[in-house]
C-alpha cells in the first residue's frame, strides 16, 4: 500500500461510511469472492464480498483513522483487516505474505464495473441464508493467482 502516488487517474476509488478512510486503485480490480468463513460473517455481519488487486496499485488518500486487527487465535493469524476506527467500516484484508491486497467490494465507488464470480468457505457458511446462484463455490479457500 502506498500513501503517496504519481499516479492521476484510477480505475477506482473507496472508502468508509464516514470518510475519513479514503483511497484510490491504479490498475486492474479483480472481480468479486464471496467468503462465507466464520470470521467474515462475524465482521462484516454476513458473508464477505471482496475484490483485490496488487498492493502497489492501492493508494491510501486518507488514512488517520485506518486501524489494523490481527487475530492470533484462529486460521487467519496471517491476515491483517482494516477498519476505519471512526465508523467501523470493514474495509480491508491482506495476508502477509502475499503480493495482493482485497477492499471490501461494497467499500468500492459506484459504478464498479465488476461482477461476482464465486463463493468460498461454503464449509463454514451460516445456517440462516441459502446460495441461491449457479456460481462457482469452495468449500474452503481457492488461491487468487499472485
Amino acid at each position: 500500500m502506498n500513501a503517496t502516488s504519481d499516479q492521476s487517474n484510477p480505475v477506482a476509488t473507496g472508502g468508509c461510511l464516514c470518510g475519513a478512510v479514503r483511497f484510490e486503485v491504479h490498475d486492474h480490480l479483480m472481480d468479486v469472492i464471496n467468503c462465507h468463513c466464520s470470521n467474515c460473517r462475524r465482521i462484516h455481519g454476513h458473508m464477505g464480498a471482496y475484490t483485490a488487486t496488487n498492493r502497489e496499485n492501492l493508494v491510501l488518500k486518507q488514512s488517520d483513522t485506518l486501524k489494523w486487527f490481527h487475530s492470533t487465535t484462529d486460521e487467519t493469524q496471517n491476515v491483517l483487516r482494516g477498519f476505519c476506527g471512526n465508523c467501523v467500516s470493514s474495509l480491508l484484508w491482506v495476508p502477509r505474505d502475499k503480493a495482493r491486497i482485497s477492499s471490501a467490494a461494497g467499500a468500492i465507488d459506484a459504478p464498479t464495473g465488476l461482477a461476482t464470480t464465486g463463493h468460498v468457505w461454503i464449509s463454514q457458511m451460516g445456517d440462516y441464508y441459502e446460495i441461491a446462484d449457479a456460481l462457482i463455490q469452495h468449500d474452503e479457500r481457492f488461491a487468487r493467482a499472485d
